[in-house]
């Protein structure tokens, strides 16, 4: 078993190598981090650009405007995530002659890249594109930022998703998630699901209904904002009660209602108003939904160890790991993802550390002694880029892992569940460690009856059918390796490799570096024997180079007799002396 190392998602280990730097500016930090997408998708931007912007403006020490500016630059990042397909050539191009990009070549090259583009970037790209819609194109797109749920000739019922499509429908009333000087809109956004109630033509007949992740709180305001009830909310849209039920899931009502449809026990409904909620009204079509704790009772996995090795796939926050990053790195697995570009940059850098090695192809690494020693020399000199790369490498693989684990133990539960009558319901939105179902309630009320259950609770329920029917081992988590972002892993080392190579350049001198390029390029390496290009006499071999002198000693070979003469050249003389055959004269006594 690989050793433990302390696991941080993408998100989280670019957050803490910021916050590190600049520990005042933890609230502005974990702010920013808020527009990133639930995959962490920009986390390596985020951080590359923080940086950057931080150090603009003087460090850890910003003013409270320095960090409203900076904090509206990134604002506009969900922006860019929904509009970068939209970006071409001739697009940027239009871009850039009205609001200037920092680097238009490279922007012109890979338009939907975000690593084209700076923070303030994207905010020069959002007002160009803002300014250049026409009114229809607006409210359009407004639309399509809200799901339409109920629509008929008086009402029309949605869920905004964007603030702007809440502004839209949300217009002219009192709430604050309309309000464009708040972070209103994304605290309901990110907490559960917000619901637009309107009478068209009525200035004010538009109600909200909010209704929590996790079921436990649902609030019902007119449009002046005042608080009311889903009861009230019934009474305005009497049209709509399945709608309203099936929108405010956990109204004690409807559950009450379902569970007294279905089975007549009011102790089963005192029971289960935690986990079972009413579809429809008529309809008597039961959700169930069940947290990851839930689920271990469910399926009886009681043990301690067992409890932990199935938390970590489930918790981002988890401080398991199951990748030795060194090991793989110093056995060359890390390199296997390198794409052909990156290996190209690996290799030059083997050329100037050690230039007696040849760096392989991607699938032809090979550990022996002299690429180990290289790898630790690498480690040595450039401790700190190796260390970015070895940890992006093991959050990555760490990721695989636990995606591959989830997809088969998420495919066993659903399994089980199904050969009990009831439905996975996807949800997008929802948690990875909540499950929802729904099944009929007739099909429910069967189950406690014909269980001999009418006492227990759901969750009671379904451990007795279930208790011990799912299979779960650590061994999930290596059995079933899920894909490796190898694309956001090239994208992220890229620019380490980089600065090794920045590094090397700045310490090295330019004839040592003229040296190894010309070794790097003829595939000359140390203890290798080569014949003298325009020669059809002597042969040499290199032994031994010392970048501290800056001489090369190697022995000159003739072919006829395998006799040898030993020399110790500059650097300069080596490759002055191999490419003029005239002075292989002076071999001769």
């Amino acid at each position: 078993m690989s050793k433990k190392i302390i696991l941080e998602s993408k998100k989280d280990r670019s957050m803490r190598s910021i916050i590190k730097k600049y520990p005042n500016l933890i609230n502005m930090v974990s702010k920013i981090f808020e527009f990133d997408t639930p995959d962490s998708k920009y986390a390596q931007w985020i951080e590359k650009n923080l940086n950057n912007d931080i150090e603009f403006y003087g460090g850890d020490y910003l003013s409270s405007s320095q960090i409203d500016l900076i904090t509206e630059w990134y604002r506009n990042l969900p922006y860019f995530e929904r509009n970068y397909n939209r970006l071409t050539p001739e697009l940027v191009s239009k871009i850039h002659d009205n609001y200037p990009l920092s680097d238009i070549d490279k922007a012109i090259e890979n338009p939907k890249d975000i690593f084209s583009y700076t923070s303030n970037d994207l905010f020069r790209i959002r007002n160009f594109l803002e300014k250049n819609k026409s009114k229809s194109e607006l409210e359009k797109e407004i639309k399509k930022d809200a799901k339409k749920i109920y629509e008929d000739e008086n009402i029309l019922v949605v869920q905004p998703m964007t603030l702007k499509s809440s502004c839209y429908y949300g217009a002219e009333t009192r709430w604050c998630t309309t309000s464009t000087s708040s972070d209103e809109f994304d605290r309901h956004f990110k907490n559960g699901n917000l619901y637009y109630f309107i009478k068209k033509g009525e200035p004010d007949g538009k109600w909200a209904l909010f209704v929590s992740n996790d079921g436990s709180e649902t609030e019902v305001f007119d449009s002046k904002n005042n608080k009311s009830s889903v009861k009230t909310l019934e009474k305005e849209f009497p049209e709509l009660m399945e709608v309203i039920g099936k929108l405010s899931k956990n109204s004690q009502d409807y559950i009450n209602l379902s569970m007294y449809l279905i089975t007549g026990n009011q102790y089963l409904l005192d029971r289960n108003t935690n986990n079972l909620s009413q579809l429809g009204m008529w309809y008597p079509v039961v959700e169930v939904k069940l947290d990851l704790d839930e689920i271990m009772k469910v399926f009886g996995i009681e043990d301690d160890y067992e409890q932990r090795s199935i938390q970590q796939v489930y918790h981002s926050y988890s401080s398991y790991e199951h990748t030795d990053g060194w090991y793989d790195f110093r056995d060359g697995y890390v390199f296997r993802h390198f794409n052909e570009s990156n290996m190209e940059l690996l290799k030059k850098i083997a050329s100037y550390i050690k230039p007696e090695i040849l760096i392989p192809d991607i699938n032809e690494w090979i550990s022996t002694k002299e690429m180990n020693e290289f790898i630790d020399k690498l480690n040595d000199l450039y401790e700190r880029d190796v260390d970015y790369i070895i940890s992006e490498y093991t959050t990555l693989n760490d990721q695989s892992f636990e995606e591959g684990a989830r997809e088969q133990i998420n495919s066993s539960i659903i399994k089980e569940m199904e050969n009990l009558g009831f439905e996975y319901v996807e949800d997008n939105n929802r948690r990875s460690d909540v499950w929802k179902f729904s099944i009929m309630g007739t099909t429910l009320a069967t189950l406690f009856l014909t269980s001999d259950a009418e006492n227990l609770s759901v969750i009671e329920l379904l451990s007795k059918k279930l208790d011990g029917e799912l299979d779960f081992s650590e061994d999930y988590i290596y059995e079933y390796q899920g894909d490796f972002d190898s694309d956001g892993f090239n994208n992220y080392i890229e620019s380490h490799l980089e600065n090794i190579l920045e590094k090397i350049e700045e310490d090295n001198s330019p004839e040592a570096l003229e040296f190894i390029e010309f070794l790097r390029k003829n595939n000359y390496k140390v203890k290798g024997t080569y014949k003298i290009p325009r020669s059809d006499k002597y042969s040499f071999r290199i032994l031994e180079i010392d970048p501290e002198d800056g001489t090369v000693t190697f022995d000159m070979i003739r072919d006829s007799d395998n006799e040898r003469k030993r020399m110790a050249p500059t650097f300069r003389g080596f490759i002055d002396f191999i490419y003029n055959p005239t002075l292989f004269d002076e071999f001769e006594e």
